[in-house]
């Protein structure tokens, strides 16, 4: 066995990626995208489907995040991260995604790789990198939203290339990333605009690009859409999602996070078995996607 580690000096494979939190999965599918929602009002007691989408991404192999959330209001029940990775035929995916609820009050951990043959079953385009179902547990507001992203594609011969930009000395991706507040039992307000990455020098945050799907219509106003001064009308009324910090908990909501930092530097690792093989080892807190390089033994 001939395994490929990537260190913290590997160089990432910048590309024009926006990660976001569609609060509402209505509309769409794994290789495309409707009216992307930021803000959801709710029930409790409610269950209700959140995607963690992606735009734009060249050759993905593999997706590692924390999706961070107030515990108090909501609970994850279920998770499906086979959709845009999976959706190339020939792909063979292996999910290192944690079993709701997850481990840690809050923070709920997602990891996928593709393991199909290389050079063909790779994905690019739009659509939804993970499906979360939550349950309204009480009143609130909570903000959902991405730590610690990363993620990887095949570029020439290496089929573990972290997609950049990431943070200097990690394989972190600090693009933009849209975040999402879900209300229960009172009205939503959409989260605030993002801070750029300082390593960004200040770079202006741009919106993702998002296609409407057919017959998806905009959530009313007042019913967690944000209005006209507070988002940027789409095609076909969607309403554009507002980016925001994932630092920052709406409402003053504290947001849980206790799993000790999350991914080491040098997280992602090419291996090879011969018929392809997958493991994921949690190491000084950190979790290790593993992807087949073809041609080892």
């Amino acid at each position: 066995m001939v395994a490929l580690g990537l260190s913290a000096t590997t160089a990432a494979h910048a590309q024009n990626v926006t990660l976001g939190v569609d609060a509402d999965s209505a509309g769409n599918t794994a290789t495309s995208l409707g009216s992307i929602q930021n803000c959801r009002t709710l029930s409790t007691g409610d269950t209700f489907e959140v995607d963690v989408f992606i735009t734009d991404v060249e050759a993905l192999t593999g997706f590692e995040f924390r999706l961070r959330f107030d515990s108090k209001v909501l609970k994850v029940t279920a998770a499906d991260d086979s959709l845009l990775l999976a959706a190339t035929s020939g792909s063979s995916i292996v999910s290192f995604t944690e079993g709701p609820p997850g481990a840690t009050p809050g923070v709920f951990r997602v990891a996928a790789a593709d393991f199909g043959e290389m050079g063909s079953t790779e994905e690019s385009g739009s659509g939804v990198l993970t499906r979360i179902t939550f349950e309204a547990l009480s009143k609130g507001t909570s903000s959902v939203s991405i730590g610690d992203p990363k993620l990887v594609a095949t570029v020439g011969n290496d089929p573990a290339v972290p997609i950049g930009p990431t943070e200097e000395g990690s394989q972190t991706f600090i693009g933009p990333v849209f975040s999402a507040n879900v209300a229960v039992g009172q009205s939503c307000t959409p989260p605030p605009s993002p801070t750029p990455h300082p390593a960004l020098s200040g770079a202006a945050t741009p919106e993702p690009d998002v296609t409407p799907g057919p017959g998806t219509p905009a959530a009313e106003p007042g019913q967690g859409t944000p209005g006209a001064e507070e988002g940027t009308p789409g095609a076909e009324g969607s309403i554009e999602p507002t980016p925001t910090s994932e630092a920052t908990a709406p409402g003053g909501a504290a947001q849980e996070d206790g799993d000790g930092g999350g991914l080491s530097t040098g997280a992602w690792i090419g291996i090879g078995v011969g018929t392809a093989a997958a493991a994921l080892a949690a190491i000084s807190g950190g979790w290790y996607i593993l992807r087949r390089r073809r041609g080892a033994l």
